[in-house]
Parts: structure tokens; sequence; C-alpha cells
């Protein structure tokens, strides 16, 4: 039989780990070509017509990972959540950085002029 190259999306993997248990249970199963990409939650690999789909994603969704199908929504990609986090600690850090930009702008001591403690402490 020919081979047909087979594209499943897989919800759950976070690591290069994760990916590897994939790998190793497609490997077990005889499939060729196989592709883990974690970050995009994509598993690619060939079928020669030996093995079902269905035991395939059941193998999978053992591992404790969940196939998709193209139609349905997902939580959004990893690196979507980390430019958001990104974004919500840049608001809270530039008033940190702000006094090592402008010193003095930013000083909560009135004896900051004068005292040298406060100068050592701030």
């Amino acid at each position: 039989m020919a081979e047909q190259l087979i594209e499943l999306n897989v919800t759950g993997m976070h690591c290069n780990n994760c990916a590897l248990s994939i790998h190793k249970l497609l490997e077990k199963k005889g499939l060729n070509n196989i592709l883990v990409d974690f970050a995009g939650e994509e598993v690619k690999f060939s079928n020669d017509g030996t093995i079902q789909l269905p035991e395939i994603i059941k193998g999978i969704e053992q591992l404790g990972f969940k196939v998709v199908d193209e139609g349905t929504q997902h939580e959004p990609k990893f690196y979507e959540k980390v430019e958001n986090k990104f974004a919500f600690c840049a608001i809270f850090t530039a008033p940190l950085l702000l006094h090592m930009v402008f010193p003095g702008i930013c000083c909560i001591c009135p004896w900051y002029n004068c005292c040298y403690a406060c100068r050592f402490l701030l």
C-alpha cells in the first residue's frame, strides 16, 4: 500500500519530553517519518495502512494528551500566552525602572538630599 501523510493536532504537550513520549509511541507502532512539534501542537507521520488511525489516537490519548479536530476551538498557543504575560509585566516594571533613568523623580524620602543613609538605601 502507498504511504499516506497524516497530521494531527495534539494539545497538552508542554515540553520536549512530552513530544518525545509521543514520538516513541509512534515508533513502537511502526510508523515512519514522524515529526512531533510541541510548540505548534502538531504531530505528523506516514502510515502505510497497517495501523488504523483510531488506534493511534487512542494510544496518544492514553499518554495523557488530547487529539482535537481541525474545526474545534482550543486554547491559545503557548507563545500568545507569553506575549500577554510580557505586556502585563512591562506595565508594572516601567515605574521601577523610571527612577534609574530620572534619579530623584520617584524619591519618597523628604530627607533624601541631606541624609546619606537614605541615599544608600534608595
